[in-house]
């Protein structure tokens, strides 16, 4: 019987170290890994996959010099291992999220050993959390997650602590190495701190059920890490400041907490937008035209087995709860407790109300004892039920908890990017809330199919946002090696200047990574050479004045930019046709788009054929003479970005127009006549502009007019701009010494119905 019970524990065991670790990490794989090897850099991570390369360790401090000093080392350790492969960095950020859902799943088994199933449940919601929608940039909040799972390390191993007795102060100094991380590493999940008295008064009133030992005993474990927090403050207000971030001991202007009304009205709605709106998200639906038939059935067959796994192993995890606890109250040494603590209320009712022939300090030293035995019991009993109300108030103490610093830095919550990343530390306190909140269903398999359907939808919703990080991947790899292509090198001192560019997840500053990266690989030290800047923010933040010589700078916190607009390359890209290099002596009639959404509305347009109105208004300062045609080593593309694209039409575009930069007119009708003979055609057709040109200064006048018709009955918008290129060509002197060229060119005038001009 004894070796049947073993047995069955063991079983048990196993079940628990092994099987919810491997499903943990299956949900991570299904939800963030589907794609990974198809998903590259963005936003921050371009930059901290350029700068080791350039600059090294001297240059990551001091880009975190402003904000996360310490963080730097970490990084370049990791930076040093992994380096510039963005199929590692995936790697790494999924390795991170599960390590910090497994170290949640195992601190919650220290707090509520009986509760497999919703330990499971708590660290699943926090896996896939909805909020975040950032797992994708692995660089930077890989480093992140790893830095939480060091805290639900350390704050599991304090709770060990007060368990154990043999290895209470190694276990101790293991918690308080462990919170170090969070923080004097990042700021992220400061907050998590107040958390620990309440968990760690919760773990004491287990095992000292009187009150004033458990004070002392708080004390003695609390007392370090409030020294440690302490420390913290001051070093983050008073040394490390951050220079980004307005978190300031002066924290009174902060408007919306200025009152006690916004400061509720503030954290109502934060409240509201990390925990419901966020769920709320995971009902979009992919687009079938987007996904594309396979890619739906496939999304569909993960979320049903995701939906069936789930019910099975959470039916699982609650039979093997049941069967531990039959098991435990069926020993001997269980039957002999019980017996023992119900024994204990008889004999002490027997002295007290019986025996008073006994002296008055015995009969008090023998009740004193029974009271101890008998609230040891009770403590035992206890420990062994499951407190709801503690565990939603704990989600609620950890949501406020990770709230405080973005009160403090009144950086502003929603569930847009970039501001989604702001999310992350909430995921715990609403993945504790949200479980809880389950356990309000009385009936098990409700509840199973509920919770199921909610994780499902999480996978798939994460899925979705991996597949838009994919595709925008493709959108920059695409722009950057068409930028090569046009752009063979490019002279030092150049601001690259565009807007409304088709990027998500990769702003102005990003992309000056790749850039630099491409036209001035490192290592080297020194200034910037290279500057990416979007129109409109620069504009609107009075960095950027659209005048010739103007004044161009940029702190890039490692390294400066220093430029004029005289230096100026002003790019188009409207997918899906290609990446335009602006030149005023030939793109000044392309189609401009509307300044507002009112006059856009007025005219029915496709719009990948217009010219963006900033982009528009900033290409008189398109500076071709910053185009070098043959430099003594062409741009190069970094390892990561092959294979090359295959050359299509906008491969043949490309070199077209740098071959129409140079006047090299022949060289443009060869590129055309081979493409045309593949054939390939062009999504945007003013890209057929050089073509058409190029054949007419060629005489060739059958293929320049048989283009400008077709494209002008394909796309009658296109006749201003075809009417103005005719009228170049036909003031042109050294066109009309072209044989019959007058009257070809009036041909084509009279056939655009162009009325002369």
């Amino acid at each position: 019987m004894k070796a049947n019970r073993f047995a069955l524990r063991r079983d048990i065991f196993r079940f628990q170290v092994l099987a919810v670790p491997a499903v943990l990490f299956l949900i991570t794989f299904l939800a963030y890994g589907l794609f990974a090897f198809q998903q590259g850099f963005h936003w921050d991570d371009w930059g901290f996959a350029w700068m080791p390369v350039t600059y090294g360790l001297p240059g990551l401090v001091k880009y975190y010099s402003y904000d996360r000093p310490l963080l730097a080392y970490f990084v370049y350790l990791t930076t040093s291992w992994i380096g510039p492969h963005p199929l590692a960095w995936q790697i790494f950020g999924m390795l991170a999220r599960w390590a910090s859902a497994l170290t949640l799943w195992w601190t919650i088994r220290v707090i509520q050993p009986n509760r497999k199933r919703l330990a499971f449940w708590t660290s699943a919601f926090f896996l896939l959390y909805p909020g975040f929608r950032q797992q994708t940039i692995a660089n930077a909040y890989g480093h992140y997650l790893w830095v939480e799972a060091c805290f639900f390390l350390s704050l599991g191993l304090m709770l060990k602590a007060v368990e154990s007795k043999r290895y209470r102060r190694l276990l101790m100094i293991a918690s308080l190495i462990l919170a170090l991380p969070n923080l004097f590493l990042t700021e992220y999940f400061a907050g998590f701190e107040i958390v620990r008295p309440f968990l760690l008064w919760f773990a004491l009133g287990k095992e000292n059920p009187n009150v004033r030992q458990r004070i002392r005993k708080f004390a003695w474990y609390y007392l370090p890490f409030i020294f440690i927090f302490v420390v913290f403050l001051y070093w983050r207000f008073f040394i490390a400041r951050s220079l980004r971030y307005g978190i300031d001991v002066n924290a009174g202007e902060v408007a919306s907490i200025s009152t006690l009304g916004g400061l509720i009205a503030t954290v109502l709605s934060q409240w509201l937008t990390v925990s419901v709106n966020a769920w709320l998200q995971i009902f979009q639906l992919p687009s079938a035209q987007d996904f594309g038939i396979r890619l739906i059935l496939l999304y569909a067959l993960i979320l049903i087995a995701a939906l069936e796994g789930w019910v099975y192993f959470s039916k699982r995890l609650a039979d093997s709860e049941r069967v531990s606890e039959n098991s435990k109250s069926t020993t001997p040494s269980s039957h002999s407790e019980r017996s023992e603590e119900s024994q204990v209320f008889i004999r002490r009712s027997l002295f007290q109300n019986r025996d008073s022939s006994l002296p008055a300090v015995a009969r008090s030293d023998i009740n004193n004892g029974f009271q101890k035995r008998s609230d040891e019991a009770d403590v035992r009993e206890n420990s062994n039920h499951f407190d709801l109300r503690l565990w939603l108030a704990i989600g609620f103490i950890a949501i406020l908890g990770a709230q405080i610093p973005f009160l403090l830095s009144q950086l502003t919550i929603k569930l847009q990017f970039p501001y989604d990343r702001f999310t992350l530390p909430f995921a715990l306190g609403v993945s504790l809330i949200l479980a809880g909140g389950l356990e309000l269903i009385p009936n098990l398999t409700r509840r199973s199919l509920i919770a199921g359907l909610l994780v499902a939808l999480a996978i798939g919703f994460q899925i979705q946002t991996s597949f838009a990080f994919r595709a925008d991947w493709n959108l920059v790899k695409y722009y950057l090696w068409q930028l090569t292509w046009r752009v063979p090198g490019l002279q030092p001192g150049t601001v690259l200047l565009s807007s409304d560019m088709p990027f998500q997840y990769s702003s102005d500053n990003s992309l000056t990574a790749p850039v630099n990266w491409i036209y001035n690989p490192g290592p080297h030290s020194g200034s910037m050479q290279y500057l990416n800047w979007d129109i409109d923010v620069r504009a609107k933040s009075g960095q950027l004045d659209l005048a010739p010589g103007q004044p161009v700078q940029s702190d890039f916190r490692v390294t400066t930019f220093t430029g004029t607009t005289d230096h100026a390359v002003v790019i188009a890209y409207q997918p899906p046709g290609c990446v335009r290099v602006l030149n005023p002596q030939y793109d000044q009639d392309l189609w401009v788009a509307p300044k507002s959404v009112t006059d856009a509305a007025k005219i029915q347009t496709l719009p990948f054929l217009d010219v963006p109105y900033l982009t528009a208004q900033a290409m008189p300062l398109s500076n071709m003479d910053q185009i070098i045609p043959n430099p003594a080593q062409l741009a190069k593309p970094m390892d990561f970005l092959y294979p090359e694209p295959p050359h299509n039409w906008c491969y043949y575009f490309e070199k077209a127009d740098l071959a129409r930069q140079l006047g090299d007119w022949k060289q443009v009708a060869k590129i055309g006549d081979q493409a045309f003979a593949v054939p390939y055609h062009a999504d945007d057709l003013s890209e057929y502009l050089p073509f058409i040109e190029a054949y007419a200064r060629l005489g060739r006048w059958k293929d320049a007019r048989d283009l400008t018709l077709t494209t002008s009955a394909s796309m009658p918008l296109l006749k201003p701009e075809l009417c103005s290129l005719w009228t170049r060509l036909r003031n042109d002197s050294s066109v009309s010494a072209v044989q019959d060229a007058g009257n070809q060119i009036s041909k084509v005038l009279s056939d655009l119905n162009c009325f002369g001009k």
